[in-house]
């Protein structure tokens, strides 16, 4: 499985296969917008997908693949 983190400011951010690494680095993304805390930060996942929003207004969207063999 690969996490392809996608960011509401600048579009494509990074690709990950952890799919902790891919959270953090969208909490840090969404923090480095401003006025946002972690635990400020709401998270949805989904089959396809995980959610992020912050109460600054970032978001963050983690779309799921998996990898071809």
């Amino acid at each position: 499985m690969i996490y392809v983190v996608m960011g509401s400011e600048d579009g494509y951010c990074m690709t990950y296969t952890s799919k902790k690494k891919a959270i953090a680095y969208g909490e840090e993304y969404i923090m480095a917008g401003g006025n946002c805390r972690e635990e400020d930060i709401e998270i949805r996942e989904y089959d396809h997908a995980i959610f992020m929003d912050g109460a600054n207004g970032s978001s963050v969207e983690i779309i799921k693949d998996e990898i071809a063999r």
